[in-house]
């Protein structure tokens, strides 16, 4: 990891990762959090070690929450504030059984505003304190198209986006799982997206992770395995 300039002006340096250091460091954070809890990782992670991991990291989670003031269809919040853990909110459409796989990505998504931004903003309101600045909140939400869109130009919304897919789906067994289906059939990535062989991969990712086609899918095609 290494710090640039922060285009956006959020911060005047913000952190740019490799996409492979997001992968290990996620599936650290997961492991981790999967042996404090159950002894071992589990997959597919269950949803209620998902919140878990939310809720040690934030102030607060509120898992029903009208999110129907922002604009577009924003399923999740994380807030930031000064002296403070970020707070996250989900919509209540959402854990009310909507939709149990956009659940789970957006609980991974906000998470990783929560693991990886809000020690920016954190040493951010510090700064804003020291040269007199007053510290206010900062808001982050996020909607499904974020959430479920491959090409993101947000540089917190990139990484939010690859860490939901690097939490649900660990890197080192999503490669174990091609590399047995790659064997299986004597073939070599990448295939293009939507063709019968890359269908099969993608259900197979989806139903072992318990995610969406659609997750499985752009996982598969950031990790070089699927073309579009």
């Amino acid at each position: 990891m290494k710090f640039v300039p922060d285009k956006t002006n959020r911060f005047h340096k913000r952190p740019h990762y490799q996409p492979k250091e997001l992968d290990y460091k996620c599936e650290e954070i997961i492991t981790q959090h999967m042996q404090e809890n159950c002894g071992k990782l589990i997959l597919p992670i269950p949803t209620d070690e998902l919140t878990k991991l939310i809720e040690k990291d934030a102030y607060d989670l509120d898992l029903y929450a009208d999110l129907s003031e922002f604009k577009g269809e924003v399923h999740g919040v994380t807030s930031f504030f000064p002296n403070q853990k970020p707070t996250v909110k989900i919509t209540n459409e959402l854990s009310c059984g909507f939709s149990e796989h956009r659940l789970r990505t957006t609980l991974t998504h906000e998470y990783g505003h929560v693991k990886f931004h809000g020690p920016l903003w954190e040493a951010e309101f510090l700064y804003r304190e020291q040269i007199g600045n007053e510290s206010k909140n900062a808001l982050h939400g996020c909607n499904r198209e974020i959430i479920s869109n491959i090409q993101i130009h947000d540089w917190m919304e990139w990484q939010a986006n690859y860490a939901s897919g690097a939490f649900l789906m660990p890197i080192t067994f999503v490669n174990e799982t091609a590399g047995n289906f790659f064997n299986r059939y004597r073939v070599y990535p990448p295939f293009k997206a939507y063709s019968s062989m890359a269908d099969e991969l993608v259900i197979k990712i989806a139903s072992g992770f318990d995610v969406s086609k659609d997750a499985a899918m752009i996982r598969l095609i950031k990790l070089g395995y699927l073309t579009n």
